[in-house]
């Protein structure tokens, strides 16, 4: 199975992805704050699913360091629905989850001949999997690192 290959590397633009004239509404939340929830990797982002499944976009703090140098741990970022008729492109990091359950904010790494989507952290030296267009939930519309990240 084919890893994150250079052209897919190469459509990532950092300026792509920041939207510094967007201002954050409320304080957020860090990794060590007193109520901050436990990882699990098969529910962390169910509420954002469902919201995304209902047409709304969503923010959230991702976390983790499997998109960097992209996605910062503790980033703020928005991800959006994605039509059913958009069509998703080689780089595109989207919400997802993978026939296991487990639930990643990764990229798109590669579309098989048969139009399914392997899926891979940029950091990830071999892919999570691949998934049908239906297991991909969102698209990352922004992100911008919040303070202390």
């Amino acid at each position: 199975m084919p890893l994150l290959t250079d052209a897919c590397r190469s459509r990532f633009s950092v300026s792509r992805f920041n939207r510094e004239d967007e201002e954050v509404s409320q304080p957020l939340e860090r990794a060590d704050a007193p109520n901050a929830v436990p990882y699990d990797k098969y529910s962390w982002a169910s509420e954002y699913i469902a919201q995304l499944e209902g047409g709304n976009t969503v923010s959230f703090i991702a976390y983790g360091r499997s998109m960097e140098p992209i996605i910062q741990n503790g980033s703020e970022v928005v991800v959006e629905p994605i039509p059913s008729d958009d069509v998703i492109a080689c780089g595109t990091i989207v919400l997802v989850v993978l026939l296991s359950g487990e639930q990643y904010l990764h990229c798109v790494a590669n579309v098989t001949s048969g139009g399914e989507y392997l899926i891979q952290g940029i950091r990830g030296k071999k892919p999570d999997g691949v998934v049908p267009r239906q297991r991909i939930k969102g698209r990352l519309l922004s992100h911008r690192p919040t303070t202390g990240s």
